[in-house]
């Protein structure tokens, strides 16, 4: 892997510079490199998928360890770098495209009857959308590792009642179980960042956690009363288009009062409040009321 040294005198001798946009900042601790491999349950069969390769530091330790790495990397002068470094290493696809923008689905028919795992060091401003992404893609990956924005992985992580909880926390709940492995110190990336990391362990359920009628209604009502976090339940969810009768608003309002109250819930309560069943719940019984209107 490039050290930090090393890492500078090649950006300096291909003409690169680090763009902001993109978050950039790469690993060039080998300690923490080695942990982070370590901490990561990877087989012979498995096919990995790698998230903001970089230069390279943790794929040339993935392709070591997987049956086939698909490297993304949405910077063509990295991407070049990263070539260069590992030319000629069994089983790696590097791919120079937006994985925002990827067929995930396409990825996950190619890998057939094999493990996908997902692997990467999140740019901060993007989190989000890319664990989005991923978890609404449909793509059947067994387990993900990420290193995230300390911030971020405790969103992931905290249990109902906290305000550090988003709507994304509800996501990830849904569709995996989530788990700190360790704290990624500022010093192991370059440039170093303003803020401490996480690297967190993401393993797939077999099942979703909650069993709704309509899952898009339940996030929609996650969505909403965490866009008015600081509004009481029953006022935050009104935001919901399909709720509101373009005629007769004030009915609309006492069907979903009604739907709140029918869940045993407070609706002075806030969204982070709320457990991820009682979310089910909710869009239940808002179904219910929809059909018996």
């Amino acid at each position: 892997m490039l050290t930090r040294p090393a890492l500078k005198a090649r950006l300096r001798r291909d003409g690169l510079r680090l763009r902001k946009r993109l978050g950039q900042h790469f690993l060039v601790s080998e300690r923490v490199r080695d942990r982070l491999v370590e901490a990561i349950d990877l087989r012979p069969s498995d096919v990995v998928i790698e998230i903001g390769a970089g230069t390279g530091a943790l794929t040339e330790r993935l392709v070591e360890a997987a049956g086939r790495v698909i490297a993304f990397e949405v910077d063509g002068g990295l991407a070049a770098v990263l070539a260069e470094q590992l030319a000629g290493a069994p089983g790696l696809e590097i791919r120079c495209e937006d994985v925002l923008k990827a067929n995930l689905g396409e990825l996950a028919a190619e890998a057939g009857n094999q493990d996908v795992v997902l692997v990467g060091n999140l740019p901060y401003s993007i989190t989000t959308p890319i664990i989005t992404r991923v978890l609404e893609s449909g793509l059947a990956f067994r387990a993900a590792y990420f290193t995230l924005q300390r911030e971020v992985a405790q969103r992931l992580l905290v249990a109902p009642g906290s305000r550090d909880r988003g709507a994304i926390t509800y996501l990830v709940e849904y569709h995996a179980e989530a788990r700190r492995v360790l704290a990624v110190p500022r010093t192991a990336f370059e440039p170093v960042p303003a803020v401490e990391s996480v690297f967190v362990e993401l393993i797939r359920r077999a099942a979703p956690a909650v069993s709704p009628q309509n899952p898009e209604l339940m996030f929609a009502l996650i969505r909403a009363a965490f866009g008015a976090r600081r509004k009481m339940l029953k006022n935050a969810l009104r935001r919901l288009e399909w709720v509101a009768l373009p005629d007769n608003k004030l009915a609309a309002a006492a069907r979903l009062e009604g739907a709140v109250r029918d869940c045993g819930l407070d609706p002075r309560s806030r969204a982070e409040q709320l457990t991820l069943q009682q979310f089910a719940d909710l869009s239940d019984a808002l179904v219910r009321a929809q059909a018996a209107h």
